[in-house]
Parts: C-alpha cells; sequence; structure tokens
C-alpha cells in the first residue's frame, strides 16, 4: 500500500464547509480510504492520511483531471501551502487492500 500525508490549515470559519466537500470528493481506482484529524492545540489545522492500494495507482489518481479540479477546489480553503509526505504503508492494521 502507499499513501500521503498532508497537514494544513483551513482559513478561519471555512472548515465545516471544506469538510463537506472533501467528503463528496470522487477518488480514482486502486483508492483504499482516507481518514483526517482535527488538532486540538488549533482547530483550523489538519492532518489528513490518504491509502491506495499501491504506488502505481497513487500516481494514476495524481494523474486525473478530476484529482487537479478537486485539489484547486480544496485550495480555496487552505491558509497558506500543503505540506505533503509521500510514501510506501510497511505497517496497518485494520486496512484491507
Amino acid at each position: 500500500m502507499y499513501g500521503t500525508v498532508g497537514k494544513f490549515k483551513i482559513k478561519e470559519g471555512m472548515a465545516e464547509t471544506a469538510i463537506k466537500d472533501m467528503d463528496r470528493e470522487e477518488i480514482g481506482e486502486g483508492y483504499i480510504g482516507h481518514i483526517m484529524y482535527q488538532m486540538d492545540n488549533d482547530s483550523n489545522e489538519f492532518i489528513f492520511a490518504v491509502v491506495f492500494e499501491s504506488k502505481e495507482a497513487y500516481h494514476a489518481n495524481a494523474q486525473r483531471p478530476e484529482t487537479h479540479q478537486e485539489f484547486e477546489k480544496m485550495m480555496q480553503y487552505v491558509d497558506g501551502e500543503i505540506h505533503w509526505n509521500d510514501g510506501e504503508i510497511v505497517f496497518h492494521r485494520g486496512l484491507e487492500s
């Protein structure tokens, strides 16, 4: 399995709307799931992880025009940049591939 972890801030007062929009996002083949944390120390700061069955599926999804459109839509809510960290998942419990 392969995926990415992102850390970002949402503009003040936009968290609920941003989460609803992200929940409607269509994701390509090989997608397994994702989780998103809202930080206790700053309710506008979030960390999320997206999981794909393989590195190839992850990169194929990244090349879809729909993925770019969803990214552009999400960026209207983001305050600053998203800090991405991609990598191979070497341990998991409770995720089915």
